[in-house]
């Protein structure tokens, strides 16, 4: 009896699932299915892009900075920031950034000290802005050595910043807030220099613009 079930099911599977040794193909008209984001996909990555680092300066174009400085002064947060000290105003690399400051700080009040340090690749120094409503032109250059170098106006947390305002040159000599225009601040900020190629002594400088707050502006207006 069962020599005869096997002799009937082995047939009616053959018929069921393609004995014949025909190979299966999926119908012309079906599109194939595209992975977002696969190599070789013709279809966009719809997935949302990272979220671009927030400007407090609806001035500031960020469209215009290097894209690659952001990113890179993010990364140098796991290391703590240098401080500057007020010594550099002597140096060969300070003399040049006053030279830089007649035309990007034209009109605007320097800073009695030319801040300066030694920093390595990937190093960064940091230095406090304080003050009521200001308007902040920051240079930094780079001696021999520096390649790359990077500065930033930012505010909030040190391991988490909001970047303000960032320059758009590339190579040893960085400006923020130069002959295009000072950035604006209505309160505290910091000043950041990166060194993103190269290594050596860096100086920077603030210059400032006071910016009148309502009271002051008032004032000025009754007098007229």
């Amino acid at each position: 009896m069962a020599s005869m079930l096997r002799g009937f099911v082995v047939p009616l599977c053959c018929a069921a699932f393609a004995c014949s040794g025909t190979v299966y193909e999926p119908p012309s008209d079906v599109p194939p299915v595209a992975v977002p984001g696969a190599a070789g996909s013709s279809k966009p990555d719809d997935r949302p892009a990272p979220a671009a680092a927030s400007s407090g300066n609806p001035l500031f174009d960020a469209s215009l900075a290097d894209p690659a400085a952001q990113p890179y002064y993010r990364a140098s947060l796991v290391k703590p920031a240098k401080t500057f000290v007020d010594d550099a105003g002597t140096s060969l690399t300070a003399l040049a950034l006053v030279d830089t400051s007649k035309v990007e700080a034209k009109g605007l009040t320097a800073e009695p000290a030319t801040l300066g340090q030694k920093l390595g690749e990937g190093e960064r120094a940091e230095a406090p802005l304080q003050g009521a409503r200001q308007c902040v032109t920051g240079i930094a250059h780079g001696g021999l050595g520096v390649t790359e170098l990077d500065i930033f106006l930012v505010d909030g947390p040190a391991d988490a910043p909001v970047v303000i305002a960032e320059d758009t040159k590339s190579g040893p000599v960085a400006v923020v807030g130069g002959a295009s225009g000072c950035v604006e601040l209505a309160g505290s900020a910091r000043l950041v220099v990166v060194v993103r190629k190269g290594s050596g002594l860096v100086v920077a400088r603030l210059f400032r613009r006071a910016t009148p707050g309502k009271e002051e502006k008032q004032e000025t207006g009754n007098r007229q």
